[in-house]
C-alpha cells in the first residue's frame, strides 16, 4: 500500500515538476506522514536538522497542501486538515471556514448552538456547515494504507445443544 501512495505523489510530482532545490523539501516532508497524510512531526524539528532557514521548507509544505492530492494531505491536525479541503472548493465557503478557524473546540464536542450563538450564524446554518464537515475526508491518505477487511471462513463450526430442562416428572 506504500508503494502505491509513493507511486501516486510521485507522480503528481513528475507532472507538476517543481524545481530540484523545492523537490527535494518536499520529498523530506513526504516521508514525515503519518498513514492519515498528516506532518505530525514538528516543522521546526525537521528545519532544525538541516543548515537551512524555516522559509524554503514552509514553501515545500504549502506545495504539497496546495497542489497535491488527495486534498487535505500535509496537514498537521484534523482543524488545518479540513481547512485545506475548504480553502482548495474556491469561493463560496467562507461560513465553513469561519467556523474551522473561529469555533473548531466547540464543533468537536457538537455545541452547535454555542457555535450559533458565537458566530452569528444561525443553528441551520451551522448545521448545514456541519454537513458539508462530513463529507470532507478526515483521513486524506488513509485509504492507501487501509488493509482490505479479510473475511475469515471457520475450519468447524460447534454447535450447543442445551440439555432439555422442561421434563416431565413420571
Amino acid at each position: 500500500h506504500v508503494k502505491n501512495f509513493e507511486a501516486f505523489i510521485e507522480a503528481q510530482l513528475n507532472y507538476q515538476n517543481p524545481d530540484p532545490e523545492l523537490r527535494s523539501k518536499i520529498d523530506v516532508l513526504i516521508s514525515h506522514l503519518d498513514d492519515r497524510g498528516y506532518l505530525l512531526e514538528d516543522l521546526e524539528s525537521i528545519v532544525s536538522d538541516t543548515k537551512e532557514g524555516y522559509r524554503p521548507w514552509l514553501k515545500a509544505l504549502r506545495f504539497i497542501q496546495e497542489e497535491l492530492e488527495p486534498a487535505g494531505l500535509g496537514a498537521r491536525d484534523l482543524q488545518e486538515c479540513l481547512l485545506i479541503q475548504t480553502y482548495r472548493m474556491g469561493d463560496g465557503f467562507e461560513r465553513e471556514i469561519h467556523l474551522l478557524v473561529h469555533h473548531f473546540e466547540q464543533l468537536k464536542i457538537n455545541k452547535l448552538d454555542v457555535m450559533a450563538e458565537e458566530s452569528g450564524y444561525s443553528i441551520e446554518e451551522v448545521v448545514e456547515s456541519l454537513e458539508f464537515f462530513k463529507n470532507l475526508n478526515f483521513r486524506p491518505a488513509a485509504s492507501f494504507f487501509e488493509e482490505k477487511a479479510r473475511h475469515l471462513s471457520p475450519d468447524a463450526t460447534v454447535k450447543y445443544d442445551p440439555p432439555d430442562l422442561l421434563r416431565e416428572n413420571g
